[in-house]
């Protein structure tokens, strides 16, 4: 029987009510792989919802305690780095005969634009001001030094470079 993936909503793993789905295959093979449910806008709608009142409570959380959290994300989606490709394949983008590396970028930057026509907002778009932001650079820069994710990168980077970073995120 072929799995159709669920979306995870406010903690808990829901069915779409979507009846259009997409198959996801093996590019290389050609085996069925599974399913993905062609998301309702509403249950988009839903998804976002969810996760600015998850905000609140994750923003309390210490920042050493989510650096945690992310990398444990990043450690398995390393381990799942392959499957970037079946993204890229169930994006229906053009990675045939692709690196994984080139799926995988041309799989981000698909969900980057994906990000954009859906108008996930931005720090910009949250009525926090470019001012407040800058000044808050500096604490939150050394924060994430002081957390020791970047030096899991394979150059350290600067406080600068972060700074960076993130005035490119706002």
């Amino acid at each position: 029987m072929t799995q159709t993936c669920r979306n995870y909503i406010g903690g808990k793993w829901v069915a779409s009510e979507s009846k259009e789905v997409h198959k996801l295959t093996n590019p290389a093979t050609g085996e069925l792989l599974g399913e993905v449910a062609m998301s309702t806008a509403d249950e988009v709608r839903s998804a976002i919802s969810a996760a600015h009142k998850a905000f609140p409570e994750w923003r309390r959380i210490p920042p050493l305690s989510r650096a945690r959290y992310l990398l444990r994300l990043r450690d398995r989606l390393e381990e799942e780095f392959d499957d970037f490709a079946h993204i890229a394949h169930a994006m229906r983008l053009e990675a045939a005969g692709l690196s994984a590396a080139d799926a995988a970028q041309h799989a981000v930057a698909a969900l980057v634009k994906l990000n954009e026509e859906l108008q996930v907002p931005r720090l910009r778009d949250c009525n926090i001001s470019r001012e407040a932001f800058e000044q808050a650079l500096p604490k939150m820069a050394a924060d994430a030094l002081a957390s020791g994710s970047p030096a899991n990168n394979p150059r350290m980077p600067t406080a600068e470079e972060i700074i960076e970073l993130y005035r490119q995120a706002y």
